[in-house]
Parts: C-alpha cells; sequence; structure tokens
C-alpha cells in the first residue's frame, strides 16, 4: 500500500463512507448540480477506495457520515454505519435522523445509538434531508445531546448550489439560536457558510460552542477568487477550525486534499490545530476519544507531500 505522510493533517472530520448505491447516486447528483467536478466518465467512489485513502493517509481518526433520505430508513441506515465504524480503527459515527421519524423511533434511535453503540452525536444535512434548524423536534435532540455530552453536526453553505430558498442568513439566525439556548452543546458547521464567510465570522466570535470545517473549500475559494479572504478568516479562527475532505463528494482524491490544504499559507499552530489538534481536543474534552487508532504510518513507507515515492 502507498501512503502519503502528511506533515499536519492527523483527522477528517468529514467523510462519507456510505453503501455503494448511496455512494452512486451522490456522485450522479455531485456531476449534475455541482461545476467543475470529474467528467461523467469517472468512477464512483466505494467504500473501498475510501477506506484506503484514509489508510494511505495514516489518520488517526475521522467522522463519518451516513443520513437517511427516505422515511422509514433510519435504523438501517445507522445499523450499517455502525457495522462499518465498528471494524474501521478511528472510525467515529454520527447518528443520523430523518425528520419524518416518530418521536418514539427517534428517542429509541438516540438512546440505543448514542447510549449503547457510542455514536459521538448526530449529523443532519439541511438541504437534502429538508431540515430547518428551527425544527422543534430538533431542540428536543439538542437538549438531549447536550446533556449527554454529544455534538450536532450540521451542514451550512452552498444553498443555491442545492437549490434552497432556506438561505445562509436564515440558517445562521436559527443556528444562533440553538446556540444561545443550548451553550454547553458543541456544534460544528460543515463548509462554514460558504460563501457567506462573514456570517462563519461573526458566529464564530458570538459563540464559543461553535466549530466549523472546511470541507470542499479549498477548490471553490480559488475558482471564487476568495482565497486570501478564506485563509485569512480561518487563520484569525484557527483554534474553531477543523479539517475535513468531505470524501466521496469532491473532486480530489483524499491525499489530494491534504496536500492542498498543508500548501496553504496559514502558519504551523493553524495548520496543526486545523489538521488535527483541534478535532482531537474537542474528543478529550468531551470525553469521546476511545476509537482513535493508535499507531502512526510508518515514514519508511510513506508518500511524503512533495510527491516522493518510496
Amino acid at each position: 500500500m502507498k501512503r502519503i505522510f502528511p506533515r499536519h493533517v492527523t483527522f477528517d472530520a468529514h467523510v462519507h463512507v456510505m453503501t455503494p448505491d448511496r455512494l452512486e447516486g451522490g456522485w450522479r447528483r455531485l456531476l449534475r448540480h455541482l461545476p467543475g467536478q470529474r467528467s461523467s466518465s469517472a468512477p464512483p467512489p466505494t467504500p473501498g477506495s475510501l477506506t484506503q485513502g484514509i489508510e494511505e493517509a495514516g489518520l488517526k481518526g475521522f467522522f463519518n457520515f451516513f443520513f437517511p433520505v427516505f422515511p422509514g430508513t433510519s435504523r438501517q441506515i445507522n445499523e450499517w454505519n455502525d457495522a462499518f465504524c465498528a471494524g474501521q480503527p478511528g472510525a467515529f459515527p454520527f447518528l443520523s435522523l430523518h425528520p419524518e421519524d416518530a418521536r418514539r423511533e427517534r428517542d429509541a434511535l438516540m438512546g440505543e445509538f448514542l447510549d449503547k453503540r457510542q455514536f459521538i452525536g448526530v449529523k443532519i444535512h439541511s438541504y437534502i434531508q429538508r431540515i430547518r434548524l428551527d425544527a422543534e423536534w430538533l431542540r428536543e435532540v439538542c437538549a438531549e445531546l447536550e446533556e449527554k455530552k454529544r455534538i450536532l453536526f450540521v451542514h451550512t453553505g452552498f444553498s443555491r448550489q442545492f437549490r434552497s430558498g432556506y438561505r445562509e442568513e436564515e440558517m445562521a439566525d436559527h443556528l444562533s439560536a440553538l446556540l444561545e439556548d443550548f451553550p454547553e452543546l458543541t456544534v460544528i458547521g460543515a463548509h462554514m457558510f460558504y460563501p457567506r464567510l462573514d456570517i462563519a465570522s461573526r458566529l464564530l466570535k458570538r459563540h464559543p460552542n461553535l466549530v466549523l470545517d472546511i470541507a470542499a473549500l479549498n477548490p471553490w475559494v480559488r475558482r471564487d477568487g476568495r482565497l486570501d479572504e478564506w485563509i485569512e478568516c480561518c487563520g484569525r479562527h484557527a483554534a474553531r477550525i477543523l479539517f475535513g475532505s468531505d470524501s466521496a463528494f469532491i473532486q480530489e482524491t483524499l491525499a489530494e486534499t491534504i496536500r492542498a490544504f498543508e500548501a496553504l499559507p496559514l502558519g504551523e499552530g493553524a495548520l496543526n490545530g486545523i489538521g488535527g489538534e483541534n478535532a482531537l481536543g474537542l474528543l478529550e474534552s468531551l470525553g469521546l476519544a476511545g476509537r482513535l487508532r493508535s499507531e502512526s504510518p510508518d515514514p519508511a513507507h510513506a508518500i511524503r507531500n512533495s510527491g516522493e515515492t518510496s
């Protein structure tokens, strides 16, 4: 196995290892709706290819997301994620719920997967799952997560690409209300509300229990001519930013994504923090670090970021 040997990246806070049919469907959607992606002849990712990329990077851990898009499938989806993560060192599964889950079913899933199976939080995708952050049932979920010291992970940003009328400003107001009402709850927002980096900065200043990830943003900010603005935002809030690849739904391989991140003009401390130390510290502070991979990659068998091969 070829390995990369990252200088700064030790944890990926945004991975989607899912069933082959869901990966293929998501890949088709990506090619159809998002510009600048690979041609339609490129094969979709598979659980095996994604797992291989993670192993080649020698990461200590990663968050894995698999969310239901159809009613009545929540248990099946979470069972699959549990089985996958149980066999993958360093994999941290998040529980996913469907907005049409009955309260009884939702309560049963929360109790089983958070308490018994040690899922570390709940992930929702506001656009694909059509979940508004002011939903009353979500407040109930947040209360339980806060009590159990688990994480709420929410999709933010790219509303136009998802053709949603639920714009970033309105979502930010709803998220801000959750952060204020549940001050001991850690919330991670994916994609930094892109393209509204001003919202990302504003909420980070206002809410100490908010963390954001940079998943998929590097190619977008370059394409949009906003690299300097993004770098400034990441540098200013480096202690509250996480590296995430969005593996499965990006053009680049994980190795390419890591190399592009580590080439950013950020200080050593910021690169180390964003690259993994922040995520590892968060898991430690919540008492959730038990799944971390203990071994490190052997540099003698690594492909370094310079492209050197062994």
